[in-house]
């Protein structure tokens, strides 16, 4: 991706072009700054999709093998959703995306 301006020009390897804002997100579950995107990139395609992030409150959750409070967020891109969970300290807690053979859960098993 090359930045001209206020936009990000994606070019696939098929040779297609297509601009994007500038403040575009790469669908990436590790940052809790995606609850604040509205048009992410799926970088495995070079796809600009527009998203709806929403917050779907504080639920308790299991990771690194405890149960904790988390925020939740449901972002919903491509007609699909991804749900992320953040603990207190903004890790990412949980994450699920959809897959070929069902829903994908990644769990965090422990901290450093």
């Amino acid at each position: 991706m090359a930045a001209r301006r206020w936009t990000f020009v994606v070019k696939r390897g098929e040779g297609t072009v297509e601009r994007a804002p500038a403040d575009i997100w790469p669908m990436n579950p590790w940052s809790p700054d995606i609850a604040q995107a509205d048009t992410v990139l799926a970088s495995a395609s070079g796809k600009v999709y527009p998203a709806k992030v929403v917050n779907a409150g504080m639920e308790t959750v299991t990771s690194a093998g405890r149960s904790i409070s988390a925020r939740h967020y449901r972002v919903t891109a491509d007609g699909k959703d991804y749900d992320v969970w953040f603990d207190g300290d903004d890790r990412l807690a949980r994450f699920t995306a959809p897959g070929k053979d069902g829903v994908i859960t990644f769990t965090l098993t422990g901290v450093r």
